[in-house]
């Protein structure tokens, strides 16, 4: 793939890219002379250039004629990128909002299915989906016991986008979590993407405690199923499979299990994260 391909796969038209490309070679020119020597034609040479110039890449010189040089790939890029993941975000809360409103839509016509004794998935990419398209099953609450003894990866973080979308349904969840695991979490390079999207419902539909003793991975749904995960044992370190189990005593039992989990919490995660931004003040010169 040549540089114009690469340009384009960024979101560059043709002709931009070509303007790029041409003018990172050459000093400031005037369009004119722009427009032949990126093959561009006559009639599209100030749209592309002007485009460019709105995304950060190309800088005009005033004048008479006023001219265009190419700012470098490092700047470039870097603004490029910017703009295009604020495009990408807002195409995707639009998306989300579109999705609220056809659940809505939709839901009432859907059959309740009886959910199965057993599902079982195989592997921790198509595990983690699993989860997340069980946790959007539930109707009422969600009681979770968390692990994080693995480094967090991006697949994990739709995980965490289910359990701020079931709040967002009015569905409360609650979730305990060892406190070393959450030293661990916080030093995870994802932990910023992580925090956007759970720290607007922490004490809002979302509660999570904190226990000093490791606990095993367990989440019950409406005490009428349970999700499980099954570490893998010639690699304790990834999970080889993942279970929901519809067994309404068994989840009841779990529940149980969660409540003195629960009661034995001695914080919440919102306070340690405040008294963790209290001592870094505390640091600071």
């Amino acid at each position: 793939m040549d540089a114009v391909d690469s340009l384009k796969a960024l979101g560059l038209t043709q002709y931009e890219a070509s303007v790029y490309e041409f003018l990172l070679g050459h000093g400031a020119l005037e369009a004119r002379e722009i427009a032949r020597g990126a093959d561009v034609p006559t009639g599209r040479i100030y749209d592309a250039l002007h485009a460019l110039s709105d995304m950060g890449a190309v800088e005009i010189v005033p004048g008479r004629p006023k001219r265009f040089h190419a700012l470098p790939p490092s700047v470039a890029l870097g603004e490029l990128l910017s703009t295009k993941r604020m495009e990408l975000d807002q195409q995707f809360d639009e998306m989300a909002r579109e999705a609220a409103r056809l659940e809505t839509v939709l839901s009432p016509k859907a059959r309740e299915e009886p959910r199965p004794v057993l599902n079982v998935t195989i592997g921790e990419e198509k595990g983690h989906a699993f989860l997340a398209s069980q946790v959007a099953r539930a109707k009422e609450e969600i009681a979770a016991s968390l692990r994080f003894d693995v480094k967090l990866e991006p697949k994990d973080v739709e995980i965490f986008r289910s359990l701020a979308q079931a709040v967002d349904r009015g569905i409360t969840v609650r979730a305990v979590l060892p406190e070393e695991d959450l030293a661990r979490a916080l030093s995870s390079p994802l932990v910023e993407e992580v925090l956007d999207i759970l720290a607007p419902h922490l004490g809002e539909g979302l509660e999570v405690r904190l226990v000093g003793q490791g606990v095993v991975p367990f989440t019950v749904l409406d005490q009428e199923g349970v999700a499980l995960a099954v570490k893998n044992p010639l690699d304790p370190s990834r999970y080889f499979a993942f279970l929901f189990v519809h067994d309404p005593p068994f989840a009841r039992n779990l529940s149980q299990k969660f409540e003195e989990l629960w009661a034995g919490a001695e914080q919440g995660v919102s306070d340690a994260l405040e008294a963790a931004e209290a001592m870094a003040l505390d640091f600071e010169p």
